[in-house]
């Protein structure tokens, strides 16, 4: 006699193919399916934290590149989104916390594939660490700007990670809602500025920046590495494989979205930066605050202040940003013996959520799977 599938389950494979494979990923005791397609989408985005190359990284690239600042990050856009497109095609197969780590262990020998994990590890902690920096800089600007005093370096970066760790800890759905909160809010004071900006300049093109005058190969060469600096991160929605709803779907768009839009955030800003940073300003590389700079040409000079504020809070974001997709990273590398198993258990919350607690067994059976079985 033929088996019979349950109804729902049949149901499941005839209707949503996609939906049946999503339901035999393994799982890692993790909170499952909570959360959107808008809060995967803000985990990319905040961890290349657009509001920071606006205020950053853009002066760095035009320092090298000058005219042909848009230039080196149109090219950094088409790079990174042909990146996307195969990660992308990667994550249509499979779900993991593990993100280029997983990919690489199904596709490579293993000793590549622990070279991937501990490269990614690193570059999230990397990208953490610069961005702490970053933070200490913008927290010390808006001191300045609103108290005229600064704090050491240290007690702030050290309150940055230790908030960071918290937010990232108590809930995955929180942390991922205060990082679309904060982007959105920054990105949309820096766009009114630049649009403020464009209006009074007068709505042409700019002939220097399109005839690329006095601009070098070699600057743009240069110019290019940094501003692919800026996309560092797009591919850690990724880590939430078995948190995303429908990951095997939301996941690829969320990386394909979030290369598109930061790359259009990228260029508008590089070219409106370089046409509207004012020359009695000195130069737009050795400014400390050019949005506010910025601001001030727009004919809004309060908004200076408050897009510093939304800068630094941005940074926090990043750093709230590359923590979770580390501890994710650093989850299934436990799981596969790469590091000690105690970095295996998960939140309880994630157990109860699953169904592992009953009210009979109570915290311990939960403690008891963790201990068994993940």
């Amino acid at each position: 006699m033929p088996a019979i599938l349950p109804r729902s389950v049949a149901r499941l494979t005839s209707l949503d193919p996609q939906g049946a494979t999503e339901t035999s990923q393994p799982h890692y005791g993790l909170r499952r399916h909570v959360l959107g397609p808008l809060e995967t989408l803000a985990q990319s985005i905040s961890t290349m934290a657009p509001t920071c190359s606006a205020a950053l990284t853009v002066p760095l690239v035009f320092a090298t590149a000058g005219n042909g600042t848009w230039l080196a990050y149109l090219l950094a856009t088409l790079c990174t989104l042909l990146v996307a497109l195969c990660v992308a095609r990667l994550a249509q197969m499979s779900a993991s916390p593990g993100s280029l780590y997983s990919y690489a262990t199904e596709s490579l020998p293993a000793v590549l594939g622990s070279v991937a994990a501990w490269a990614l590890l690193l570059a999230y902690v990397a990208t953490g660490a610069s961005v702490v920096g970053g933070f200490i800089h913008y927290a010390n600007v808006v001191l300045s700007e609103f108290w005229r005093f600064s704090l050491p370096a240290i007690p702030l970066g050290v309150l940055a990670v230790v908030v960071s760790a918290w937010i990232a800890y108590r809930d995955v759905k929180f942390s991922a809602r205060v990082m679309v909160y904060i982007e959105l809010i920054s990105v949309l004071l820096i766009c009114f500025v630049f649009a403020t900006l464009l209006w009074r300049r007068g709505l042409h093109f700019d002939p220097g920046q399109f005839t690329l005058r006095d601009v070098r190969f070699s600057g743009v060469r240069l110019g290019l590495v940094l501003a692919m600096f800026s996309f560092a991160g797009f591919e850690s929605a990724t880590t939430l494989g078995e948190e995303a709803r429908r990951p095997l779907h939301t996941i690829p768009r969320a990386l394909i979205q979030s290369v598109v839009f930061s790359g259009l955030f990228f260029i508008t800003a590089s070219y409106t930066e370089v046409l509207g940073f004012p020359a009695s300003a000195g130069s737009l590389d050795q400014s400390a605050a050019p949005m506010s700079v910025l601001s001030t040409a727009a004919g809004f000079p309060k908004l200076g202040p408050l897009i510093d504020v939304c800068a630094m809070v941005s940074m926090y974001a990043c750093t709230l940003a590359c923590i979770t997709a580390a501890a994710r990273v650093l989850l299934l590398m436990a799981h596969n013996g790469l590091v000690h198993r105690h970095l295996r258990p998960t939140h309880g919350r994630a157990c109860r959520q699953r169904g592992y607690a009953s009210p009979a067994g109570g915290p311990r059976r939960c403690q008891s799977f963790r201990r068994h079985y993940l």
